[in-house]
């Protein structure tokens, strides 16, 4: 990388050495200072020590026996005891007295001869003179401790004598020896050398052994904090390295962004940039811009005032101004549209030392975004008004619809579930199944199958609530995959094909109507002939019965007459369906139409039991329409309630309700019977299909016709009682007064 640090191994080496001996040689020095304080300076000190404690503790002690020696002195000076007496309880007493570690330490008695006058472990010696006795060393031991107490009275003599009370060993001895005046006695008592040494080689080897416990402690920690200190030393130095890195990358960085970058102090004066931002002023560099103001540069910034003020306001508020979209003008004059963020900089006080300013031209995706705008505008106007409902399906739900897609569809509260649509489709309709199989299919759908599209047509009802009569609209639905805000979806399309269903079955509708006919006239062709001879006949025999010629002819003629004028009745209505005749138009009032109806049924109505609940919207417009065919077929629609309420216990009613939908009129049947299937509405209205046992299937398919000659509609759906409901709608002609178009 062209900003990273060459590292020199020789001068890293060189630096570890020097580190470690800064680290090292002070603690070394304190240990080696520490361990010649030690030896050189305490333990001989301690050792000195320890001699004089012992000198003062055998003076104590020695003087310890001369008080025994003064209180038999006193015992003979007070005349109760002999001076042989008293002497001898004093060296008996002395002789089994015994001091120190193993109770061997002992005291003895010489005179001023020196003769021994008593020693606990050389009873040899006893009255002996030993003014001659000398140590391995020719020393005469007992000459000089006359000497010493003669000059001062008391004092230390050191010699070779045996090991406590053992003769063969013999050791270097200190002891101090005092005169007792009242007898002439020398009376003395000695430390070993080797004793003393003794001890102080365990102190030392104690002291020792605590010392390089302590050495080696402090060799550890300080192997410890070199080994840290060397540590944080190389995380210091590579942290140091990788801020140079960072500098170097954060150049590197600002260098290539394509955004204008500088910053200010408080007089306004540059502080650096970027190399963007000094192309835009015209520099070869960034460095040249440092210190400069604005004013001293050849090229100067468009609205340079402008600028200065918003930097001084965000310099003494403290607060940044993000994202300010402002007009500039470019080097070439060029307006241009800049992106613009002024940020304070503050010191580790929290104080404002300057500003940080970044640029960015966003002039072209201005333009695209208005682009885009008007192309989204454009995409929604065409949404808006296209005649194909459109709706997005996301994970089971519905999350977009169009107008056209709310109109066949209803209101839909999104996102909405796709099962929810079965209150849309018609009781036990399988289309809803097959649709959601489409829609998984589609989801389901690899990358293989993107382009593939899958067909259906669906029924739906026209409104979500259910009931009022709606009529049933059909959609043709076509399913894609697409992607929806970054995520797989299914895009349906649904196209309202009602109007061209409705046609497809009026033509059908029609065409059977066309063969009935022409079969129907044959028929009525074929059978009536043999019918008007019947007539004759029954006429000429009927004229015999009246002379009297036979009462059972005249019952037998009866029969045959009814049957006859039955065939007749029959032959009429296929005529009547056959060849329709013209209907009579002239401008009626259908609530008229049906109030002739409610009379014309009423009886009927009351020996069946159904009670009527009418409600008629008061000043409907006039219809073109003929008023017998009108109550023909709301006659026919009644009779065929009351013959459906004929199935039910309880409660029957027959409800007749007329009203006004823009330029329709509507006029609705219903009854709380047991409806009509789904499955069959489509066919009930079919010539000679029939769903009773009795019927003819004529009677509502002559409905349909004359309502479909009037240009009207009639469909059947489920009523508010749950029974059938059928809406008949026809078109408005005139108000009362006025025509239709006011």
């Amino acid at each position: 990388m062209p900003f990273a640090i060459p590292q020199n191994h020789d001068q890293a080496g060189r630096w570890r050495l020097g580190t470690t001996l800064r680290l090292v040689l002070p603690s070394v020095l304190t240990i080696v200072l520490f361990t010649g304080a030690l030896f050189v300076v305490i333990l001989p000190a301690l050792e000195q020590a320890f001699v004089e404690r012992k000198r003062e503790m055998i003076r104590e002690l020695a003087q310890v026996a001369m008080d025994t020696l003064a209180y038999y002195h006193a015992q003979e000076a007070e005349g109760r005891l002999s001076l042989a007496e008293a002497q001898a309880r004093a060296k008996d007493q002395l002789r089994a007295a015994r001091y120190g570690e193993g109770h061997k330490d002992y005291y003895w008695i010489n005179d001023m001869v020196p003769r021994m006058v008593m020693h606990p472990y050389r009873p040899d010696l006893d009255g002996q003179d030993v003014s001659d006795f000398s140590d391995p060393h020719g020393k005469r031991l007992f000459s000089e401790m006359v000497r010493v107490v003669k000059r001062q009275g008391e004092g230390f003599v050191d010699y070779m004598w045996q090991w406590k009370d053992d003769p063969g060993h013999i050791v270097p001895k200190v002891s101090f020896v005092k005169e007792f005046k009242p007898w002439g006695w020398v009376v003395g008592t000695g430390i070993y050398v080797e004793d003393v040494a003794h001890q102080v080689a365990v102190i030392t080897d104690r002291l020792t052994w605590v010392g390089l416990a302590i050495i080696l402690i402090v060799a550890l920690l300080e192997l410890f904090m070199v080994s840290q200190s060397l540590r944080a030393e190389r995380r210091r130095q590579e942290a140091q390295r990788e801020v140079e890195r960072s500098r170097g990358m954060l150049r590197l960085v600002m260098d290539n962004i394509p955004q204008l970058i500088f910053w200010k102090d408080l007089a306004g004066a540059y502080l650096g940039c970027n190399r963007a931002f000094a192309a835009y002023l015209g520099l070869e560099t960034p460095s040249q811009i440092k210190g400069r103001r604005p004013e001293e540069l050849s090229r100067k910034q468009a609205g340079g005032q402008n600028l200065l003020k918003a930097e001084q306001r965000v310099m003494g508020s403290g607060q940044a101004e993000l994202h300010v979209i402002e007009p500039q003008t470019g080097p070439a004059g060029a307006p241009l549209w800049m992106d613009t963020n002024r940020i304070p900089l503050k010191d580790a006080k929290d104080q404002v030392v300057g500003v940080l300013c970044t640029y960015e031209d966003i002039t072209r995706r201005r333009e695209t975004d208005r682009a885009l705008k008007e192309s989204e505008r454009r995409f929604r106007t065409l949404l808006e008004n296209v005649q194909v409902g459109i709706a997005i399906v996301q994970d089971g739900e519905i999350v977009f619809t169009n107008p056209e897609e709310e109109r066949i569809l209803g209101p839909l509260p999104l996102p909405f579930p796709l099962a929810s649509l079965a209150g849309k489709v018609p009781e036990d309709s399988p289309e809803l199944h097959k649709l959601l199989e489409v829609v998984r299919a589609t989801e389901a759908a690899g990358d293989a199958q993107e382009g593939q599209a899958w067909d259906l047509d669906l029924s739906f009802l026209a409104s979500q609530k259910r009931g009022a009569g709606q009529p049933v609209r059909w959609v043709h639905c076509r399913a894609r995959r697409m992607a929806y805000q970054g995520r797989e979806a299914v895009l349906v399309i649904m196209l309202d094909v009602s109007k061209a269903r409705e046609l497809e079955q009026l033509v059908r509708i029609q065409d059977k109507m066309a063969s009935l006919g022409r079969v129907a006239a044959g028929i009525a062709h074929e059978i009536r002939n043999p019918l008007s001879g019947i007539n004759m006949y029954l006429s000429a025999l009927e004229n015999k019965i009246a002379t009297g010629e036979g009462p059972e002819i005249e019952a037998i003629v009866a029969k045959v007459q009814a049957a006859s004028a039955k065939i007749e009745a029959v032959i009429k209505r296929v005529l009547d369906f056959s060849r329709p005749s013209a209907p009579n138009v002239s401008l009626l009032n259908l609530n008229q139409v049906v109030k002739n109806v409610m009379e014309l049924s009423a009886v009927t109505l009351r020996k069946s039991g159904v009670s009527l609940e009418v409600s008629l919207t008061q000043d409907l417009p006039l219809v073109h329409a003929d008023g017998q065919l009108l109550e023909q077929v709301l006659l026919n629609l009644v009779t065929n309630a009351v013959q459906a309420l004929s199935e039910i216990q309880g409660d029957k009613k027959i409800g007749l309700a007329t009203s006004l939908e823009r330029d329709r009129i509507i006029i609705k049947v219903a009854d709380n019977g047991p409806g009509v299937p789904p499955q069959i509405r489509e066919r009930i209205f079919d010539p000679f299909f029939t769903g009773r046992r009795d019927g003819f299937g004529i009677g509502l398919s002559l409905c349909h016709r004359i309502v479909s000659d009037h240009g009207g509609k009639l469909s059947v759906n489920t009523s508010q009682w749950g029974g059938a409901e059928f809406h008949m709608e026809l078109p408005a002609t005139v108000y009362w007064g006025y025509d239709s178009h006011g």
